[in-house]
């Protein structure tokens, strides 16, 4: 990720602080990015040893929603 894909006040704070002086990215759900955009904020997130959540993801959490979802189990294809 280049700092020209980022905005001007992004880039003049983690220029200055750097994505290590984080322990957490809470990110919105990228709705009008493109997805080499997202996947280079992940990379970038991970060589820093961050953590990234998606935003709904933790806000359901919070609010004790994520707890009481049940995920359907994969179905293999035969």
């Amino acid at each position: 990720m280049s700092l020209n894909d980022t905005s001007r006040a992004n880039r003049i704070h983690i220029g200055i602080f750097g994505l290590k002086a984080y322990d957490l990215i809470i990110h919105c759900g990228a709705c009008i990015f493109n997805r080499r955009l997202v996947m280079s904020r992940i990379a970038a997130a991970c060589r820093a040893g961050v953590l990234m959540i998606n935003y709904g993801i933790f806000l359901a959490k919070m609010n004790g929603i994520l707890d009481r979802i049940t995920l359907q189990k994969r179905v293999e294809k035969t």
